[in-house]
């Protein structure tokens, strides 16, 4: 199964960008049974920290546009 995080960027109601990322829980509990939940909740900072980064991307993006 899969979680989706969708954000659209807008401005003045307009969209201007999005960003869709896609964290695979099968996966994170592959690693959990296998790394334990410490390599879990690293996999999930790792995802977030990508993310965010991703994030600051579009949203400088869009404030210069």
């Amino acid at each position: 199964m899969n979680i989706i995080i969708s954000t659209e960027l807008k401005k003045n109601k307009k969209t201007v960008d999005s960003l869709n990322v896609v964290l695979d829980t099968d996966e994170l509990t592959r690693i959990v049974s296998t790394k334990g939940l410490s390599a879990g909740n690293k996999a999930i900072d790792k995802f977030i920290a990508k993310y965010t980064e991703d994030l600051k991307k579009k949203l400088g993006a869009a404030i210069n546009q």
